[in-house]
């Protein structure tokens, strides 16, 4: 069976990722969605939760949903992408489907070659040491980038689709993984002026303009919108940062804590902000700087809430759980159970059953879950995600 995978958030499920659906079909008899779980990269917690999005992952082409778990699918685009081609390779994909801005995706294979070039690592290394706040990792990477490849290169990574897309293709060349990628040009504003995306989806269901959402969503998206927020069964961001404001408060968390992507004295710089400021809002003002983004922010203080350290996030995962599957996906789940690469968990309830060291990281993806029940408007019992069973298609 010819298998496609595609590393994806769904934070929401909108027409540009039907179309990548669409398009890895064109090459697989069995697509696989690995999709962040409960908080997505920028380290927010996802606006409808994973099984809730898995169900409409089947519905726009996939055949089999796995979670890309914690810390990983909350990671920076390196280790995001490093752990979704780790999964994708463990489970024998024979190619990975992604959107890219660029329109020659051979200038990104050669940034790919560049970025994982011992040189260039040692040299944005000394560079990341040597800067002060106003510097941030994007803006030596596109130093040292347009000291090779000229100005107009070095544009490619100002758009987040093509940096990860760079990522992945790091990850592909250095593992040697034989999964083939297969990059298609995104679909954007550019193509079509009504096109909303994921980000300018959610301003518009923070502002509470539900009804201006539905052109951009599958009807099946906008009715599990429209539920998700009459009944509170929804996440924000506010909440989140409320929860990590408050705990720094009461805590006083030690400044040189072990907190991965807290370096550079940035935990205690969040740590002093949090004193400081009368509201989350100022809190994360404060603690901003060009080199610390609110992304990378909210990164730390979801891993200081949740004890994820620098050498957890440089692991690779041992342990994914299937969230959704139909008939075709059951078919490939139950073939690739007799892998040894990676385990697969259909109910998380049974994660007591792992091995030790799958056991211990399936549990980074417990405690993400219980924080999440606390950031939904309504909240639900701390162990409402470890009852759960995939959602299967008949």
């Amino acid at each position: 069976m010819k298998t496609s995978a595609v590393i994806c958030e769904l934070n929401p499920l909108h027409y540009g990722h039907t179309y990548i659906f669409e398009k890895a079909r064109d090459n697989a008899d069995c697509v696989i969605a690995i999709m962040s779980g409960n908080f997505v990269q920028r380290a927010e917690p996802a606006i409808i939760d994973k099984y809730a999005r898995a169900e409409m992952a089947l519905r726009a082409g996939a055949d089999l949903v796995l979670e890309l778990p914690f810390p990983w699918c909350a990671a920076s685009a390196e280790y995001f992408a490093k752990a979704g081609t780790h999964i994708a390779a463990a489970l024998a994909a024979d190619s990975l489907a992604f959107g890219v801005n660029a329109a020659d995706t051979d200038v990104l294979w050669r940034f790919a070659e560049f970025f994982n070039a011992p040189e260039t690592q040692s040299e944005i290394q000394q560079l990341t040491n040597e800067s002060d706040l106003s510097t941030g990792i994007a803006a030596i990477r596109e130093k040292c980038l347009k000291s090779k490849f000229g100005d107009v290169s070095s544009e490619i990574l100002h758009s987040p689709n093509d940096i990860l897309a760079v990522e992945y293709l790091r990850q592909i060349l250095k593992n040697a993984y034989s999964l083939k990628p297969c990059m298609h040009k995104r679909v954007s504003t550019e193509d079509n002026p009504n096109f909303l995306g994921a980000t300018g989806i959610r301003t518009l269901l923070h502002t509470h303009e539900l009804p201006r959402v539905k052109q951009h969503v599958p009807d099946y998206v906008y009715e599990k919108l429209s539920d998700v927020l009459s009944t509170g069964n929804c996440a924000f961001p506010e909440k989140f940062s409320e929860i990590a404001f408050n705990s720094l408060r009461i805590n006083q968390a030690p400044q040189k804590e072990n907190v991965a992507e807290g370096n550079g004295g940035l935990l205690a710089r969040i740590c002093t902000s949090a004193n400081e400021a009368v509201s989350t809002d100022e809190m994360l003002e404060r603690a901003k700087t060009k080199k610390y983004t609110n992304a990378r922010i909210r990164r730390v203080l979801l891993y200081y809430l949740l004890r994820i350290t620098p050498d957890m996030l440089n692991d690779t995962p041992r342990v994914v759980t299937v969230l959704a599957a139909n008939e075709t996906g059951c078919a490939y789940l139950s073939a690739q159970r007799k892998s040894d690469s990676i385990t697969l968990l259909t109910k998380p309830a049974n994660y007591r059953s792992l091995d030790e060291y799958a056991r211990l990281q399936y549990e980074h993806t417990q405690r993400a879950d219980r924080l999440y029940t606390l950031c939904r408007q309504t909240i639900v019992p701390a162990d409402y995600y470890m009852k759960k069973s995939p959602y299967i298609k008949k």
